[in-house]
């Protein structure tokens, strides 16, 4: 398969990806935002699972931040 292809089958969802400046690299990191969710619905405070986190992915704390805000916004 080749880029136009993927890209041609995939359209209308990269469209709303695009229009929603939503930053699709993001992907590599669904994991981490689920696990996220999962300790703070366990009732944790966000502190802890970040640094939690921090030291699971080795992504840097405020990349995890930013990446919350990024992935809690409604599009």
């Amino acid at each position: 398969m080749t880029q136009y292809e993927y890209m041609k089958m995939s359209e209308s969802v990269l469209k709303v990806a695009v229009g929603s400046n939503m930053n699709v690299a993001d992907v590599k990191h669904l994991e981490l935002y689920e696990e996220y969710r999962r300790l703070k619905a366990d009732g944790l405070k966000v502190t802890y699972i970040v640094d939690y986190l921090q030291e699971q992915y080795g992504v840097p704390v405020a990349s995890i931040y930013r990446l919350v805000k990024r992935m809690s916004r409604e599009i």
